[in-house]
C-alpha cells in the first residue's frame, strides 16, 4: 500500500471525529485538538484533522492544507475523507483505499471516488458517480441491494466527500480553488484536473464509505449566502468566463448522441414500472435519447420518486 495521508476537515461537533476513528477501529488521541492541525500518523498512513472550529476557513482551504504536505513528504496521495462518514471497520477502511490506490495505477486516474451510502440505510448510495455539476451537482444515486452502480467507471467530476487525490496531479495544477469556499470547488478541481490532461473515476462497490449527514445538499440559513458566493465564483470561472468553450468540451456527454428504440429499452426496464410505462407511451420504432428520459424524470412533478429512475435509465443505457 502506498503511504496515504488522509485529510480530513473538522468542523462542528468534536465527537464526529471520534465516532469517525472508532468506526475504522482506531483510538482517537486525546491531545489531537491542540491546534489546527493535528497528525496521528500510522505505519501505512496518516491522519491529519484539519480544525476549522477555531477559524472557519471553509471546506476548500482545509484540503488544501492537506494537499500542500504532499509537495513536502513521502506520501503519494492524499484521501480527502469528510469527517460525518463511517466505515464498518479497520479492514473495510483499509481494503477500500487499497482498491481506490489499485485503480489510479491501472487506469491512471488522478482523483478516485469511493461509492457513497446513506449511513442511516445503509442500502441507498447517495453518489456512484456523477452527472452535472451545474447548476447543481447531481449524483447517481441508487440502491446496493438492487446492484446499481456496482463497476467502476471514468467520470467527468467527482464528489469529494471521499476521494482519494495523487500527488503528481496536485504538483501540476497546484490547490483546489479558494474563491469556492464550502461548495462547487470538487467540480472545479475535477475540471481543473482534466483540463490538464489528467483523468479520474469512481470506485465502484468494492470501495464504499457510508455518509452521516449532507448538508451540501439541504443548507441551513447560515451556509446559503456562502453557497450563493460559491455558485457565483464556479460561474465566473467556468460558465461566464473564458473558460466556457473547455466547460463545453469537459461536460459533453458521449451519450447525447446515442438513439434507441423506445420499445428494445422498454424490454430492459421490466423491474421498473414507472420507466416502462412511459416508454410504452411512445410509437412503435420511436428513437428515443438517454437526456430524454433523463430530463423526462428529472423535472416530472414530484421529482423525488423519480431520481432514481433516472439513474436506472443511465445503467439501462450505458450497461457496463
Amino acid at each position: 500500500m502506498n503511504r496515504t495521508l488522509v485529510v480530513i476537515p473538522h468542523y462542528g461537533p468534536d465527537r464526529l471525529i471520534h465516532e469517525l476513528f472508532q468506526s475504522a477501529g482506531f483510538s482517537f488521541p486525546a491531545d489531537a485538538f491542540q491546534g489546527d492541525l493535528s497528525l496521528v500518523e500510522q505505519p501505512a498512513y496518516s491522519f491529519l484533522i484539519v480544525n476549522n472550529n477555531n477559524q472557519n476557513l471553509g471546506f476548500t482551504v482545509a484540503c488544501n492544507a492537506g494537499l500542500a504536505r504532499l509537495k513536502t513528504s513521502e506520501f503519494r496521495y492524499a484521501w480527502l475523507l469528510n469527517n460525518d462518514t463511517a466505515f464498518e471497520s479497520r479492514d473495510q477502511f483499509e481494503h477500500g483505499l487499497e482498491v481506490m490506490q489499485s485503480l489510479s495505477e491501472s487506469r491512471g486516474w488522478a482523483i478516485v471516488a469511493q461509492q457513497v451510502r446513506d449511513f442511516s440505510t445503509g442500502d441507498a448510495i447517495i453518489f456512484g458517480g456523477s452527472l452535472e455539476c451545474y447548476p447543481a451537482g447531481r449524483h447517481k444515486s441508487g440502491r446496493v441491494s438492487r446492484g446499481d452502480w456496482q463497476v467502476p467507471s471514468e467520470e467527468r467530476w467527482l464528489s469529494f466527500c471521499s476521494v482519494l487525490v495523487r500527488r503528481d496531479l496536485v504538483e501540476r495544477v497546484g490547490p483546489m480553488d479558494e474563491s469556492m469556499v464550502n461548495y462547487y470547488s470538487d467540480s472545479d478541481y475535477s475540471l481543473t484536473a482534466r483540463q490538464a490532461g489528467f483523468k479520474l473515476g469512481y470506485a465502484g462497490k468494492d470501495s464504499f464509505v457510508f455518509h452521516k449527514t449532507g448538508q451540501s445538499s439541504n443548507p441551513g440559513e447560515a451556509q446559503k449566502p456562502v453557497l450563493r458566493q460559491d455558485h457565483m465564483a464556479f460561474w465566473n470561472k467556468w460558465i461566464g468566463g473564458d473558460l466556457h468553450s473547455i466547460y463545453l468540451a469537459l461536460m459533453t456527454d458521449p451519450s447525447d448522441g446515442r438513439h434507441w428504440r423506445a420499445d428494445e429499452l422498454g424490454r430492459q426496464a421490466d423491474a421498473y414500472p414507472e420507466l416502462k410505462m412511459w416508454l410504452k407511451s411512445f410509437p412503435a420504432g420511436q428513437e428515443i435519447r438517454f437526456r430524454d428520459i433523463l430530463d423526462h424524470f428529472q423535472y416530472r412533478k414530484p421529482p423525488t420518486p423519480f431520481s432514481t429512475l433516472c439513474n436506472i435509465a443511465a445503467e439501462l443505457c450505458s450497461p457496463g
